[in-house]
């Protein structure tokens, strides 16, 4: 009888671990991975960090894809040949950009003015599934004939992220949008009207924000008699000029909107105390009555009625994310203790005052939550919080922690803010398995050594404003922070050396203080040691 070969040592192997030695490959070789065998290639699929490195992301002022940067075109021609991109950033298309356009499923613009050029762009991005527009200047040119110019649909676009820029573009090429987040911050009102765009996408169209100061309630409750539409997820958030009329509106909106999940609330009321509180009661009722699918809620309420909220959050058991700001700043205790909900795994308090011994009670009562983010906590507040055992992302502002006397084992993402009082020691001994984290405020070289040093699991760290960091914390970072795999820092570009970029055999995102000098290092490093081309850059 002919004997079974044995089976190799890697089909033994569990998935987790067969990710952790891939982290370990450049991008090109992770490449020749997924072509080795199927479960290969799902492993790799299937593991974010490992598809993050697949990204090719440019500064839209350098616009890498025109003559005038020949060596970053070659960069970019490098990674088309070899795997797809996931995500470009970019000003304006140029000679290269049709050879990698079928491959981009992810895009962010940046364009100004002309809406032919981005015309051009989106008709090479054919497999596109979600597009942004950024800082776009809204001025439609007078040479568009949206008729006669536009000739091709993106298919695959599901989601559009923008400011109320070409909706006449959109309505044209986009016949499967699910989601449209429409969000207008300027000073100046808007020009363009967005309901056309909900009216031809109404029937694939799930989820839909509207964040505008500008847009009148009329505009918003045109939405109302669709009758094709069918949300799944709901943002508001604009100027309620007759509170009592808007209610109605509402009411009608949500009535045929049952199958909501998530919604997300933030009138801007008038200043009446009675007419807020009268406001916010109507709002809950009708939401507990109308929407029995709901999942996620975020609430802006008004702090006189913060003692009634306890009893509507207790009714609304289906909860699994809720969200609450307060429209006056830590002037009174929001007291959670009388609620229980076994549901809840997300919670996100905004200027809100907490007691630490109510909260305890509360997390008592509310086990489950792994999301908790709260934007200003204490030594107490954070010793209430420990007591979540399966906390796993944990985002705080302003804390003051000091010879804390507990420990968040579980927490795995931490995004915080320490204040002058609190050292990263002290962060450290709190949050020892943190594997993704932000820190916010002014670092040192010696606390960024802290923690590279004592974060013995961490995986990504983010440090998004400048501090008194120099070339030194690479050094701290080459020396111990061989979990690393993806960084975010800024630096003064006589900091920085390719010799030391080019030991980094990570991912690695560097926000850079001056870019010119920092794009020629990172260019040589990855010639010199073959790392990665799809390195991140941004402008200052």
């Amino acid at each position: 009888m002919q004997q079974q070969p044995s089976p190799s040592p890697w089909e033994q192997l569990p998935a987790e671990l067969i990710a952790e030695i891939f982290s370990y490959l450049s991008p090109v070789q992770l490449e020749r991975v997924r072509l080795t065998c199927r479960r290969w290639n799902h492993v790799v699929c299937g593991t974010p960090a490992l598809m993050a490195q697949f990204e090719l992301r440019f500064d839209s002022q350098s616009a890498p894809f025109s003559d005038d940067h020949h060596e970053q075109s070659k960069m970019a021609a490098n990674v088309t040949g070899r795997y797809s991109v996931a995500h470009v950033q970019l000003g304006l298309g140029g000679p290269l950009w049709g050879k990698i356009g079928e491959t981009i499923q992810r895009l962010t613009v940046v364009i100004n003015n002309k809406v032919n050029p981005l015309i051009e762009l989106l008709r090479m991005t054919p497999n596109l599934k979600s597009l942004s527009l950024d800082n776009c200047k809204l001025d439609l040119s007078k040479d568009y004939d949206s008729a006669s110019s536009v000739d091709f649909k993106l298919e695959h676009l599901s989601e559009l992220n923008f400011h109320g820029e070409f909706v006449d573009l959109f309505c044209q090429i986009c016949p499967n949008l699910e989601a449209l987040n429409y969000q207008y911050a300027s000073s100046q009102p808007p020009e363009t009207d967005i309901m056309p765009l909900i009216r031809t996408t109404q029937a694939t169209l799930q989820k839909l924000t509207l964040d505008d100061d500008y847009m009148s309630s009329d505009e918003v409750w045109n939405i109302c008699p669709l009758d094709r539409l069918h949300l799944k997820e709901l943002s508001l958030a604009f100027d309620w000029e007759d509170p009592w009329t808007e209610m109605e509106r509402f009411v009608a909106l949500i009535s045929k909107q049952p199958a909501l999940e998530l919604l997300r609330l933030e009138p801007v009321v008038t200043d009446d105390t009675d007419i807020k509180r009268d406001f916010d009661l109507q709002i809950w009722s009708e939401i507990k009555a109308k929407l029995p699918k709901l999942k996620s809620l975020y609430l802006t309420i008004d702090v006189s009625n913060r003692a009634k909220l306890p009893t509507f959050l207790s009714d609304m058991q289906q909860l699994e994310c809720l969200g609450i700001e307060m429209n006056q700043s830590f002037k009174n205790d929001l007291h959670l203790g009388a609620i229980s909900n076994t549901n809840l795994t997300s919670l996100y308090l905004k200027t809100v005052k907490l007691n630490p011994d109510d909260l305890s009670v509360f997390f008592a009562e509310t086990p489950n939550i792994r999301h908790l983010g709260i934007d200003l906590v204490s030594n107490d507040i954070l010793r209430s919080i420990s007591c979540l055992k399966q906390l796993e992302r944990l985002e705080i502002g302003s804390c003051k922690v000091s010879q804390p006397d507990y420990m968040m084992s579980s927490v795995k993402t931490l995004s915080c803010s320490p204040s002058s009082t609190t050292s990263l020691k002290t962060v450290v001994t709190v949050f020892p398995n943190t594997q993704h984290l932000t820190v916010t405020g002014h670092l040192t070289d010696d606390d960024v050594l802290i923690l590279v040093r004592e974060l013995k699991q961490l995986k990504t760290l983010n440090l998004p404003k400048r501090s008194a960091m120099t070339a030194v914390v690479f050094d701290h970072i080459i020396e111990h922070g061989h979990s690393l795999e993806r960084l975010q820092i800024q630096l003064d570009r006589s900091d920085i050396l390719p010799e030391q970029l080019a030991q980094l055999s990570r991912t690695i995102r560097v926000r850079p203080a001056c870019e010119d000098c920092f794009v020629r290092a990172v260019k040589n490093a990855c010639e010199w040691f073959g790392v990665h081309y799809g390195f991140h850059t941004w402008a200052p």
